[in-house]
């Protein structure tokens, strides 16, 4: 059976990128959402027999706290944010179980994930560090960028998932222009 995983699932509908992949009896998903209130509506509108569905924040592996605080964002709850981004307003913060990728890839058993979709407003080069791509392959990795709020060039943020992901064996197939760019990995 194939696998996709998408980090930063929100409540499962709302610009989901792995949607299409829910109803296809050949893959199984993992859905990973921090914020408790999406992670239960999460459950209601996605749970399924094929769908493993966790209430975490992924981090680095070099993070060694078990919670980390996540930043809720007063326009939407898909701007959530573990990064407290300066020119945002947050209404509140709330402590999350905090897990590396890794350790939820082990705990399911997967040594391969075909489709990892990634948006995790601006902490998506944490969640990175927190797997063991000797341990884990991907066919495709899609990370929505954030320039905005990380106040970087986009270029810049292309550059550091270029470098980052290369050493493992990835490079970038292709960027697109949607309204929050995202830009797709695949194995050399």
């Amino acid at each position: 059976m194939k696998t996709y995983i998408e980090a930063g699932a929100n409540d499962g509908f709302f610009q989901s990128r792995s949607l299409d992949l829910a109803t296809n009896p050949e893959y199984q998903g993992v859905l990973i959402e921090p914020s408790l209130a999406e992670y239960e509506k999460c459950v209601k509108l996605r749970g399924n027999e094929r769908t493993h569905i966790y209430n975490k924040c992924l981090v680095p592996f070099s993070y060694k706290e078990k919670t980390i605080k996540l930043n809720h964002s007063t326009c939407h709850s898909a701007m959530n944010s573990v990064v407290p981004h300066g020119h945002l307003e947050y209404s509140r913060t709330q402590e999350v179980e905090a897990s590396t990728l890794q350790s939820i890839l082990d705990e399911l058993n997967l040594q391969h994930v075909d489709a990892f979709f990634l948006d995790v407003e601006g902490y998506e080069h944490q969640v990175l560090q927190g797997v063991d791509f000797s341990r884990t392959t991907f066919s495709m990795i899609e990370i929505e960028l954030h320039t905005n709020l990380l106040k970087i060039e986009k270029s810049e943020e292309i550059e550091m998932h270029e470098k980052f992901l290369s050493q493992f064996g990835y490079q970038l197939t292709s960027k697109n222009n949607e309204v929050q760019p995202k830009i797709i990995f695949a194995p050399k």
